[in-house]
């Protein structure tokens, strides 16, 4: 779609009529609705350099600078858009055509100055134009050696356009070579940039902008903003741009057959493969991107350095999961209807659609593609006029669009350029982008049937790193031990050596913790624990919580940790779910114990009125039973008991694949589970952290995480 018409006036019969400057300045003419459009972002950022237009060549051999100002005073005076300037007449808008007289040309010897260029060309490239004053070309010549310059040339594209760039740099070269062998050259009169602006203008007030402006309305009517998800975190400084160049090597020619047998065009290939790429990334079936037209669609338009390029608005057709060659024939359909209605005010389409206008950002479409599949090849694009020739970067670092991709052909390969905003991307996440496009592609071109969401996008190297990564540490062989065999063998290592565990109140030596673990197992068998049981353990964190799980383990049962922050009815629904019989607290906390579900069994109770004498229970081993509880609440065992400890049985221990400890889900999604951990799984987790976290026994290990939280093991 072509520009901008910019305001209630705009192609209507006076916005035609030449405006006086004034003090005699000139005659101003109508900008055309593009350009129209470019100056009022102008005014709205004058110091925005997004819409500059950069081309440096890096020039080898015997450069006769006299011959190259000649051949832009020549070249200037021939196009009038390149000597146009756009002042403001009482609030709008006009073009003022300076009457030829030589370019400005500045020239930098950096030959005592290495390195010096890369920061001068950047200046230069990211330079906003003042479109009032002009001009609106700005050229640098910077020698960096006896026989070798670095020509800049930048516009602004309220003058030129990508096509122009082409015939600036052509006409260049004849003219120097002329100059060089005292030769006339002589070339058509063009076409005034202005009376095509005045055509346009004209066209926009017509009745076949109507129908396109129809066209566009019910094709965009509703269209979804494309989220790529920045990746920065927004810092105020405003948009810059930056760029990652990616080589394709043979897939130029592998575009072209497919092209060819699906009866489209290459540009359609890379579209809907950009377009698969996008959808990949977002999990979007509904998005547009803006895709450049010539706009040229009149032979004497072609030979007119100008603006007059224009934007098509293409929607995405990815419902239904389609395969490409699928994708193709819808997209097919949808670029013809496009290209045929290339002509419509944009403003105005804007306004019909009721789309927000955002400063910084494109309305209709996030992202722009550009393939240059119909640039005829140039036979003399390595040299200029019998000097070497090659473009080199400029270090433009400003961005129209959130993303833009650029496709060149290089033989049989393809150049992608993606350009992307700094405040929203950084360079890793546009290397993987980039990275992701070429797998796509690839694998589009070489199995178009395949339906779209089975395309490859990941490169073998990301595969094997997510197959890594999913995979984890490895698993304990069959015959691994438990962690309370291995805990047993620190002990005959350490003994009284070295401390194990401590907290605010002491510290247990290895041999301290492992007897201490042992005596209450003793008691936990005695209170009916048997193996496969769980123990409840609602202790705070400390010393004591650490044995009582120990114990549970010595005893050949699991433990369900049993925060005493938490809520009584968590506890209650804890308790009950994992059928725990026996619980390990504090005596004076024995009344806060929660009460167990109905169906939950209870150990069998014997002795006197002072507390249950169970069958094995230590001596001087209390266990207490909640006053006023309910026949099925579980036992209350306390952490620590007088009197002698005793020693359990080694046939008790738990094995590989016996439960070590039962968590429980947060219940964010309904009723919280209970989730049983094999010892075999939480030796996995502390090989995995000793070897990943380099953990050895001089280390310690701040345990801070609530018990009932799974990284407390």
């Amino acid at each position: 779609m072509i520009g901008t018409s910019g305001g209630a006036t705009a192609g209507t019969d006076d916005a035609l009529e030449p405006a006086m400057a004034p003090g005699g300045e000139g005659v101003g003419l109508p900008l055309s609705p593009a350009q129209e459009r470019l100056w009022f972002l102008h005014q709205l950022d004058p110091d925005d350099a997004s819409y500059n237009i950069p081309l440096v060549l890096r020039l080898t051999g015997a450069l006769h600078e006299p011959a190259l100002r000649s051949a832009f005073d020549a070249t200037a005076a021939r196009h009038e858009a390149l000597r146009t300037r756009f002042p403001d007449r009482d609030g709008r808008p006009v073009a003022l055509v300076e009457p030829p007289a030589p370019v400005p040309v500045e020239s930098v010897d950096l030959r005592r100055r290495p390195g010096g260029a890369t920061r001068l060309l950047a200046e230069r490239t990211n330079a906003a134009f003042d479109l009032a004053r002009g001009p609106l070309l700005r050229v640098t010549l910077l020698r960096t050696d006896d026989d070798e310059h670095l020509l800049c040339l930048v516009l602004h594209h309220i003058v030129a356009d990508g096509w122009s760039l082409n015939l600036l740099r052509a006409e260049l070269a004849t003219r120097y070579a002329a100059h060089l062998d005292g030769r006339t050259v002589e070339l058509p009169e063009l076409l005034p940039y202005t009376e095509y602006a005045c055509r346009e203008r004209e066209f926009a007030a017509g009745p076949e902008a109507d129908a396109a402006v129809a066209h566009w309305r019910e094709r965009l009517a509703g269209a979804p903003v494309l989220d790529l998800r920045p990746t920065v975190t927004p810092s105020g400084e405003g948009p810059g741009g930056a760029f990652h160049t990616r080589r394709l090597t043979g897939a130029g020619q592998a575009v072209d057959a497919l092209a060819r047998q699906k009866r489209c065009t290459p540009f359609m290939v890379l579209l809907a493969a950009y377009q698969v790429l996008l959808h990949r990334w977002t999990r979007q079936d509904d998005f547009c991107v803006g895709v450049p037209a010539a706009g040229r669609s009149e032979p004497e338009l072609e030979p007119v350095i100008g603006y007059f390029s224009s934007t098509l608005v293409l929607r995405a057709e990815l419902a239904g999961a389609p395969s490409f060659a699928e994708l193709l024939r819808r997209l097919r359909r949808s670029v013809l209807a496009g290209f045929a209605h290339d002509r419509v005010p944009f403003e105005r389409l804007i306004d019909e659609l009721g789309v927000e206008r955002r400063l910084g950002g494109s309305p209709l479409f996030q992202t722009l593609l550009t393939v240059h599949t119909q640039d005829e090849p140039d036979a003399h694009a390595g040299e200029f006029a019998g000097l070497g020739c090659a473009e080199a970067d400029g270090g433009h670092a400003a961005s129209k669009f959130e993303v833009m991709l650029d496709l060149r052909r290089e033989g049989d390969d393809l150049i992608a350029v993606f350009g992307y905003r700094t405040d929203l991307f950084d360079a890793p996440w546009v290397t993987r982008f980039a990275r992701h496009f070429e797998t796509l592609l690839r694998g589009a071109l070489a199995d178009p049937d395949a339906p779209v969401p089975g395309l490859p996008l990941l490169t073998g190297a990301e595969e094997d790193e997510l197959l890594a990564l999913g995979t984890g540490c490895a698993v304990p062989e069959a015959d691994a031990e438990a962690l309370p065999a291995t805990l047993e063998r620190a002990v005959r290592t350490y003994g009284d050596d070295r401390t194990a565990v401590r907290d605010a109140g002491g510290a247990l030596t290895y041999r301290e913790l492992w007897e201490a673990a042992g005596a209450l197992a003793v008691r936990l068998r005695g209170a009916g624990v048997r193996d496969g049981d769980t123990v409840g353990v609602r202790l705070p964190r400390g010393t004591r919580a650490v044995t009582a799980m120990l114990a549970a383990w010595r005893a050949g049962a699991a433990y369900l940790p049993l925060d005493p922050a938490y809520p009584p009815a968590r506890l209650d629904l804890m308790v009950a779910d994992t059928g725990v019989r026996v619980v390990v607290a504090d005596p004076e906390s024995a009344e806060g114990v929660p009460v167990g579900d109905p169906e939950c069994p209870r150990a069998e109770e014997e002795g006197s009125a002072g507390g249950p004498e169970l069958p094995g229970a230590a001596p001087g081993g209390p266990v207490n039973v909640p006053r006023n509880a309910p026949e099925n609440a579980p036992v209350v065992l306390a952490p620590e008991a007088p009197g002698p400890a005793g020693v359990p049985d080694p046939g008790w221990a738990a094995g590989p694949d016996h439960p070590a400890y039962v968590i429980h889900t947060s219940g964010s999604t309904g009723r919280p589970k209970g989730v049983v951990v094999p010892h075999r799984a939480l030796a996995a987790r502390v090989g995995w952290m000793r070897e990943h976290y380099g953990l050895t026994a001089d280390d310690e290990v701040l345990q801070f995480a609530s018990l009932s939280f799974d990284t407390h093991a």
